[in-house]
Formats: structure tokens, C-alpha cells, sequence
């Protein structure tokens, strides 16, 4: 059984098989709005990359805030390039040149997975992101197809996510703690969200979150909006499970789910 690298905001993993960097050294490879014919994308900065993921789509807006509050997945990389690293550099260096459609078949989202079985501690995993009426569509499947063994070339699983495994309330829930974190710096914030995780297990569920912010402020010493982020960062690093599928704001109880 292997080691399991720990959660870090951003994430500090050495680059994948493939050359391909984690973390902020990252590239972007397209650009929403500006590289997608639909005129459709949202860019959204993220404390887990350590820097600004571009969503072609609603349902890819969905799957990345998902991607965002799951302490298990260490990193999130969109728009894989399926080709080789050595091909993209001359445009990767020029971000003011556009990238040949042909040179940019890519993976949605590769997810870089905790995994004490895997050599490394971690696998990863690609995330096909389309609409589900366009899945009987023959382009549609010979492209999942070709993203399909290219993954098993790699030895990485391949899934698909579609307008289905959307939920706007867990959407909204887990945009609310990325809004909570914002400003944070979180690995500064893991040793005391771990302590305190139980002190705000302890009084949650029945309790406003306003009402607990409060309480945990008053314990620390601190202003609420510290509080505020302290318990962002114990829900990110998984001290303590929230319910998404319930609300999360300053009305409503901290729903938490049991270990």
C-alpha cells in the first residue's frame, strides 16, 4: 500500500507520466469563450489548481465546483491535450497564438484521485462532460471512443458526466464554500481546522452556521470572517463532511454527514 500525498491548496504534485505539469504550471490549453464556437465558458479561479479553470460549458461549470470540494481529488487539470507535450510547446509559450483544432483533441477534465492502492498514492481519472442528448450522436461516440482508449493506453479510467449528474443545489453549495475560501491561504488553516473540527461537528446540524461561526470565533479569538474560513477549510480538506445535498448559508444549519 502506498503513501497517500496529502491535500495541499494549490496542489505541489510532480508533473504526470505524460510531462504534463499539476498545479499552476499548468497551462491552459483553451481558453473559455475565446477558443470555444459556441460563445459559451466561465473561468473560475481555484485555490485547488492555484489558478484559473476554463468551463466550456454549464454542465462543465457543474463538474468542476464538484471536482473543487472533494477532498480526495488532489488536483483537476481541464482541457487534457491528448497529444503529445512536445507539440503544444511553440503555442503554449505564445499565448497569443490560437492552437490548430487539429492539435487540441483534449480530455474535459483529467482528475488526479487519492489512491493508497495505486504506486504512487494517486491515479487519474478523465472526465468526458456532454449533454446527454447528444450521446446517440455517431461523431459523438467515435470521439468517446477514441478518449476511451487512449485512457486505457494509460492505464487511467475513463467516465462520463452528463446534464444528469448535475444538481443545482449541490452546485450552489459547493460554489459557496469555494466563495467561503476564497481569500484564504488554506494550508495555513489545516493545522487549526483540524483541531477545531470536532468543536463544529459538535454543534452543528441544529445550529444556524451563522450561529456557529460565531461560537468558533469566540473560541479562537478571532473575527468571524476567520471563522468563516477556517470551517471552508475543514470541510476542503475533509476534517469534516458537509451535506450538500442540503443548503449551506448563514440561515440554515451546517449540515454535516456522520464519519
Amino acid at each position: 500500500m502506498s503513501v497517500v500525498p496529502q491535500l495541499t491548496f494549490p496542489c505541489r504534485l510532480p508533473p504526470d507520466p505524460r510531462g504534463f505539469p499539476h498545479g499552476k504550471d499548468y497551462p491552459r490549453v483553451l481558453r473559455a469563450t475565446y477558443d470555444n464556437n459556441k460563445g459559451t465558458g466561465w473561468n473560475i479561479p481555484s485555490l485547488k489548481t492555484g489558478r484559473t479553470l476554463d468551463a466550456m460549458s454549464t454542465i462543465e461549470r457543474h463538474l468542476f465546483v464538484r471536482s473543487q470540494v472533494d477532498p480526495l481529488v488532489l488536483d483537476s487539470r481541464d482541457q487534457y491535450p491528448m497529444h503529445s507535450l512536445a507539440k503544444l510547446a511553440p503555442y503554449l509559450k505564445d499565448p497569443t497564438r490560437r492552437i490548430p483544432r487539429s492539435l487540441v483533441p483534449t480530455l474535459d477534465m483529467v482528475l488526479t484521485i487519492q489512491d493508497a492502492g495505486s504506486r504512487d498514492g494517486y491515479r487519474f481519472e478523465a472526465v468526458s462532460v456532454k449533454p446527454y442528448s447528444e450521446l446517440g450522436d455517431r461523431d459523438v461516440q467515435s470521439r468517446m471512443a477514441r478518449e476511451q482508449e487512449f485512457c486505457d493506453s494509460l492505464d487511467w479510467r475513463w467516465t462520463l458526466f452528463t446534464e444528469r449528474e448535475t444538481d443545482p443545489a449541490r452546485y450552489k453549495s459547493g460554489h459557496l464554500l469555494c466563495c467561503m475560501a476564497a481569500h484564504s491561504d488554506l494550508d495555513s488553516l489545516r493545522g487549526v481546522a483540524e483541531a477545531n473540527a470536532n468543536y463544529v461537528a459538535d454543534r452543528s446540524n441544529d445550529k444556524p452556521l451563522r450561529q456557529v461561526k460565531r461560537a468558533l470565533a469566540k473560541r479562537l479569538n478571532t473575527d468571524t470572517a476567520r471563522a468563516s474560513e477556517i470551517i471552508a477549510a475543514m470541510a476542503l480538506f475533509g476534517f469534516v463532511k458537509l451535506d450538500f445535498d442540503a443548503e449551506l448559508s448563514d440561515g440554515d444549519p451546517l449540515c454535516l454527514l456522520k464519519p
